[in-house]
């Protein structure tokens, strides 16, 4: 990622500047704008705020959302969609609609990355963790799954690759949307989410570590 840090601004502000021939000021704010900041002083806000866990916050390159988890100096570790990210502070910016927050479903988290079938008939969604999200019994009945729970399948199906993960991949997006609707909990919350939730408030994501590892 860009680091888009004070001396990036200032230095494309002279070059604006010249082009322009406006006042400083007024360059200032204008190269704030290209590094993704309202104005000048919303930059220099930024700079004093620090990183409080659950804030939603969107890195200036990609444009893509998280939740921050915690911030130690000028490191902040974040949860996007796939997964926790390392970036500098100045990499992103907090989002002023923060309505969003607690609402945000890590793909990782709540997406199907697969399928257990046990012998007796049970089916088992997985996510890209390898943690049961949802349970469906041989009668039909969908659960919420334990994630702690270690499942002894018979037979496993992906339903998607490293390399087509949903979050970057609209066939493999389908796939597993079409999975948590036929299963009936396309909107539905598995306790995974829950425990994500928890975990980020608290600013320690080993709260997400199974807590039982059983032999298979």
């Amino acid at each position: 990622m860009k680091n888009y840090n004070e001396s990036w601004i200032k230095r494309r502000a002279k070059e604006i500047k010249r082009a322009k021939q406006i006042a400083h000021h007024e360059a200032l704010d204008y190269a704030s704008e290209e590094a993704g900041f309202q104005n000048w002083q919303h930059f220099l806000n930024s700079k004093t705020s620090s990183i409080r866990p659950g804030l939603l916050v969107r890195f200036k390159a990609g444009k893509c959302l998280a939740l921050a988890v915690s911030q130690k100096g000028e490191s902040v570790m974040s949860y996007t969609d796939w997964g926790t990210l390392h970036c500098l502070r100045s990499e992103i910016a907090i989002c002023r609609d923060q309505t969003q927050a607690g609402s945000f479903r890590p793909m990782r988290i709540v997406m199907p990355y697969g399928k257990w079938t046990c012998a007796d008939g049970t089916e088992v969604l997985f996510n890209r963790d390898y943690r049961p999200i949802w349970k469906r019994r041989p009668n039909g009945v969908v659960v919420a799954a334990d994630p702690d729970e270690w499942v002894k399948f018979a037979k496993q199906q992906y339903f998607f690759g490293d390399h087509s993960t949903p979050d970057e991949d609209p066939d493999s997006y389908r796939i597993c949307m079409r999975q948590l609707r036929d299963w009936g909990v396309e909107h539905a919350v598995p306790v995974m989410l829950d425990l994500f939730r928890q975990a980020v408030a608290a600013g320690d994501l080993t709260r997400l570590e199974r807590r039982n590892i059983y032999d298979n």
